[in-house]
């Protein structure tokens, strides 16, 4: 959840697996934003074309790159913890909406957004 501003707009942005709710604080120009608005007495969420101010798309690139340098910096030991967890509960975790929530993300991110690159494999090899 973040609060995110520019000189026009403030938005709350909440993303919570598959679904992401912009919660305007203060809207700016309204043409940038096409299919997105929920009517509470009727209608169905569901996937769809949706057009939305291209500044979003690049606070969530920089999201997802600030977390994966936070997984880059893991130590070996953490890395381990967390690949011992995954495979201790991988029955579960394939049957949950945040696998669900990834797994829709590598299917319209493309699968080397999420690959692992030379040092981590460099770095599981210490593993």
């Amino acid at each position: 959840m973040d609060v995110l501003c520019s000189d026009t707009s403030a938005i709350v942005y909440t993303k919570m697996c598959r679904l992401v709710l912009f919660g305007f604080i203060q809207q700016g120009n309204s043409h940038h934003w096409k299919g997105t608005k929920l009517h509470v007495k009727s209608g169905l969420v569901a996937a769809r074309d949706y057009v939305v101010p291209g500044e979003i798309a690049d606070y969530m690139n920089e999201k997802a790159d600030h977390s994966a340098k936070i997984l880059a910096s893991l130590s070996p030991r953490q890395k381990q913890m967390i690949h011992e967890m995954i495979m201790d509960n991988a029955g579960e975790l394939a049957n949950s909406e945040v696998f669900r929530a990834m797994y829709y993300d590598v299917a319209h991110s493309g699968r080397d957004a999420f690959g692992v690159t030379e040092s981590d494999q460099d770095r599981g090899q210490e593993m």
